[in-house]
């Protein structure tokens, strides 16, 4: 079974020939998202990476990220 994933990720996928090794890429991707969430800011959109422990207890892969709007 193929994972789908939303229009953001599809447009960062393409990235990934650009990247010799899966390090490189993640490593763009953790970027991009840093970005993303300063960019988010402007329009009242905060996202903070949950904290290691919390995502780890949780039982989440420890790169989950927290979105949330007001």
């Amino acid at each position: 079974m193929n994972k789908v994933y939303g229009d953001l990720m599809n447009y960062l996928l393409r990235y990934r020939g650009r990247y010799s090794t899966e390090q490189e890429f993640r490593a763009f991707l953790a970027d991009a998202a840093r970005r993303l969430a300063r960019d988010l800011r402007d329009f009242e959109v905060e996202v903070s990476p949950a904290p290691t422990a919390v995502a780890v207890e949780q039982g989440r892969d420890r790169n989950a990220l927290k979105i949330g709007c007001e």
